[in-house]
């Protein structure tokens, strides 16, 4: 991915973060 730039990856809490962000920047 171009732009995956997470805050933190922490387990599950990294990783809902990261699905959020990648949702609303990739419009699939």
């Amino acid at each position: 991915l171009a732009e995956w730039k997470p805050p933190v990856y922490d387990n599950s809490s990294g990783i809902s973060l990261v699905t959020a962000t990648t949702r609303r920047n990739s419009p699939n």
